[in-house]
């Protein structure tokens, strides 16, 4: 190998490969084998490097590497091992498409015209031949290609990230930042989610920007081993890479709004990789046409807790039945705890409302002042006066009488959720304000009601009379 013209910079801490093997059942339009000793050729495939065993003896506790042929090194043209939605068939695969030709008994797969070339044999510069008519289609289309890939991650479009089932386990969550939320959604906003290990190796930060330039991806499922003594074989994601036909004319860019932590390269149905990128399904016109409810980690329902069961039900009547997995974040487990707050909340509910109607009672006890009202009304004032006056006076004593209650609730509440509770849960100021204005309104409806018997009772009813001698 000359040189690496486009090739993943991962690849560069590789021992030098002393020797090339090329994988591949692609022959010339006469059947022979397209390569020849002493010519120099322009290669296009996937490169696999040299092979690496892991070594079990950790060192300074990280695993290390072993290359048994360090300087033999694989490139693949027309095998199944680039991706698992590109797997071989008779017509191509993801990046090449070929015919089969039959001669006799014997038979030969060759390239189709419309198909990208997988090598080229040139002389000289390797510049002058990629500046040449022939190498136009290295230079414009192939290079292009693959530095487009290079640089790509995958993009998930959601409109509910925590819907999630790594959300929900709590095996991903947000480390920087904030998630989504609901008008960023609603509205389409330009906001993305990134995870700690792209972040640290592209130096982004929430506040940043990422330009995205988005392809329409097939996606499949690769069982890889998950260890080399287990032998256990487990599913993990994998996507058709960027070309021009595939690309959805969707460019701009995305504010960075948090930073997710998350298994970098974990397996499984559910499990997603460190270069995901999360962005709100409405920011892509169209999103729907790139929906795939047949992907278990693009596919989510949200239920009531507790009704997992009548789903479950109804999804046997549709054939369906066992297809979903379920996690309704241990909400079971705390089902018996959460009966036994909610019961004792309704007991303070109660509680709270027989004393505050026995405070409302004892000070909307206008007794003290039924003696103006009357005295008043002999001089000869209206009772829609006499009512006025005493509403005004009782407004002012329950404006300071809720705004004092209001502060007092609150400091109370701050005190004692820190001495009883293991975190502190924020009191939230428009709940507050909520029930300080529902009290305020019942008391001055209660206070109107009573200011107006006592404004509207006889001036010259005194009581009763004893019986004299």
């Amino acid at each position: 190998m000359e040189t690496a013209v486009c090739r993943l910079p991962a690849y560069d801490i590789l021992p030098k490969a002393e020797e090339i093997i090329v994988g591949s059942s692609l022959h010339t339009a006469d059947g022979q084998v397209p390569f020849e000793a002493g010519k120099t050729y322009l290669l296009f495939g996937i490169y696999k490097g040299t092979q690496a065993q892991k070594n079990l003896q950790l060192q300074e506790g990280e695993a290390t590497w072993d290359f048994p042929y360090p300087g033999t090194h694989l490139f693949v043209v027309d095998g199944s091992t680039d991706s698992g939605s590109s797997c071989r068939s008779d017509e191509g695969n993801m990046l090449f498409s070929w015919q089969e030709i039959r001669e006799g008994e014997e038979f030969y797969l060759n390239l189709t015209e419309d198909s990208l070339p997988f090598y080229a044999e040139y002389t000289g510069e390797l510049q002058d031949f990629l500046d040449s008519s022939d190498g136009a289609v290295w230079k414009d289309q192939i290079i292009p290609m693959c530095q487009i890939n290079h640089e790509s991650a995958g993009v998930i479009f959601t409109d509910h990230v925590n819907s999630l089932l790594l959300f929900n386990t709590g095996e991903a969550s947000i480390l920087e930042g904030r998630s989504f939320e609901a008008a960023e959604y609603a509205d389409g906003e330009a906001v993305c989610l990134i995870s700690a290990a792209y972040a640290r190796k592209n130096n982004l930060s929430v506040g940043d920007t990422v330009n995205l330039d988005l392809y329409q991806a097939e996606l499949a499922w690769r069982e890889n081993f998950t260890g080399s003594i287990s032998g256990k074989r487990e599913p993990i994601l994998v996507q058709s890479p960027c070309k021009p036909d595939n690309r959805i004319h969707v460019q701009k860019d995305y504010t960075i709004v948090g930073i997710y932590t998350a298994p970098e390269f974990s397996y499984g149905l559910h499990s997603f990789q460190a270069d995901t990128i999360f962005i709100p399904r409405a920011s892509v016109p169209g999103a729907s046409a790139y929906e795939d409810i047949l992907n278990p980690l693009l596919y989510s329902i949200i239920l009531e807790n507790g009704g997992e069961a009548e789903f479950e039900t109804y999804m046997e009547t549709l054939g369906y039945g066992g297809a979903f997995a379920y996690f309704n974040q241990n909400y079971n487990a705390l089902a018996d705890t959460m009966s036994v707050i909610s019961a004792n909340a309704q007991r303070l509910l109660f509680l709270g409302c027989g004393v505050f109607l026995l405070a409302a009672a004892l000070f909307l006890n206008l007794r003290r002042m039924g003696a103006s009202a009357q005295g008043m009304r002999r001089l000869g004032v209206k009772a829609t006066t006499v009512w006025s006056q005493q509403l005004q006076a009782l407004a002012s004593l329950l404006a300071v009488s809720v705004l004092l209650g209001a502060g007092l609730g609150a400091a109370l509440y701050g005190a004692v959720t820190a001495q009883v509770l293991s975190e502190a849960i924020a009191l939230r100021p428009l709940a507050l304000l909520a029930c300080a204005g529902i009290q305020a309104a019942a008391l001055l409806l209660a206070g109107a009601v009573c200011a107006w018997l006592v404004a509207r009772r006889n001036p010259m009813q005194t009581g009763k009379r004893g019986k004299g001698l």
